[in-house]
């Protein structure tokens, strides 16, 4: 009785450590990238027609015309920062955004 007990025990044992090392292999869980894919659907609030902002959940035209008005912007957060959005609506577009600085003209020589 006892050796049918430890056999079990041991039978039991055996198999949960093969499973346990079996999950090693594995792929790890994958996590939403910033590639140039998703950079491409980003909507520059430094060059963005007022149709484009308005476009976004979040900026109506009251809002997007403040945001033009405020123009340039060094980082999106300054629409935050500088108060032209509220911040619940920039919560709402903050992930659909961004602001590439502006290109400075190259001196005259």
């Amino acid at each position: 009785m006892f050796l049918k007990r430890a056999v079990g025990v041991t039978f039991v044992a055996l198999v949960l450590i093969t499973l346990s090392f079996g999950q090693r292999g594995t792929t790890p869980p994958t996590f939403p990238s910033t590639t140039q894919e998703h950079k491409a659907d980003l909507v520059d609030i430094n060059s963005a027609s007022r149709e484009q902002l308005v476009e976004l959940s979040g900026i109506g035209e009251a809002y997007a015309d403040k945001v033009i008005e405020g123009r340039p912007y060094q980082n999106k957060k300054e629409l935050k920062t500088k108060k032209i959005l509220p911040p619940a609506n920039y919560k709402q577009v903050a992930e659909k955004i961004t602001a590439k600085p502006p290109v400075k003209p190259a001196p005259k020589p």
